[in-house]
């Protein structure tokens, strides 16, 4: 079941918790995770949250089984690690040895992606919000980008939100590091408007790089911005690439290269799970 090919190459899945409930029945779902992050996801409030934690956590180890050529019935078995290099508590990125992995959720919407061993990722997802809160412009964008993007457009903010948080999960600094310190700018394929708007720049056009169902799934090639940081260089030069979203969130990678990338769906990632259901 491992990616053919994959040495040089991510794949991730972008999904709503409805529609990760009506692959499989919960039944089914049950032994895919341990009990000790069945109880975390029993421990939120919100009955949705628990829901989303759930279905985040499944894909994440099918994710891991389909890269490490493990039956997808055994995913609960993978040991998920956690490091925080900061302090170096059991915290932080959570990993599983063999493959890089990364992770987020956000309301309704869930997105895992994958590389190969040693090449780091970073994947984020986010809701657009109606409105911001108090500060984050000053918490969030650096100099520049506080003098390019319009303060009412939400949009934009969030999309350079989202490709900070992606490359810092990549590097594992997380939100130790401040946001507005990193910067994102165009690459020589990009144009300034790549970076608020994430559209290819005019004349290059997405690749499909797999089609099932009636959704085609869009390799977002080439990486069309790069962080800047110069105070700390392990994040200097790290790719951005904006992704297809559902309506209503914005989604990054961020990686030191440029990979190819191809997109996943339900079925593919899931065969046990929708055999079943």
């Amino acid at each position: 079941m491992s990616p053919s090919g994959a040495g040089h190459r991510v794949e991730y899945l972008i999904t709503t918790v409805s529609k990760f409930d009506a692959a499989a029945p919960a039944s089914t779902l049950a032994p895919l995770l341990p009990e000790s992050e069945h109880s975390a996801a029993a421990r939120f409030r919100q009955a949705r949250d628990g829901q989303a934690y759930t279905a985040a956590h499944v894909l994440f180890r099918l994710m891991a089984a389909r890269w490490l050529g493990t039956d997808p019935g055994r995913a609960a078995e993978l040991e998920v690690k956690r490091h925080c290099r900061s302090c170096g508590g059991a915290h932080g990125k959570p990993r599983i040895d063999g493959v890089e992995l990364s992770l987020s959720r956000s309301s309704d919407a869930v997105m895992v992606a994958a590389a190969p061993a040693g090449c780091a990722i970073g994947a984020d997802l986010e809701r657009i919000p109606a409105e911001l809160f108090a500060g984050f412009d000053n918490f969030a964008l650096s100099t520049a980008e506080l003098a390019s993007v319009s303060h009412s457009d939400i949009s934009g903010r969030i999309r350079l939100w989202v490709a900070k948080e992606a490359a810092l999960k990549a590097t594992s600094h997380g939100l130790a590091l401040d946001p507005h310190t990193l910067s994102i700018e165009p690459t020589s394929c990009g144009t300034a408007s790549t970076v608020l708007t994430g559209h290819l720049p005019t004349g290059i056009e997405p690749t499909v790089a797999k089609a099932t169902g009636t959704e085609p799934t869009v390799a977002p090639e080439p990486w069309t911005a790069v962080v800047r940081c110069t105070a700390t260089k392990e994040l200097d030069g790290t790719n951005i690439a904006w992704l297809p979203a559902p309506d209503g969130y914005l989604a990054a990678l961020a990686t030191a290269g440029t990979p190819a990338v191809t997109r996943l769906d339900l079925a593919e990632l899931m065969p046990v799970l929708t055999r079943a259901g």
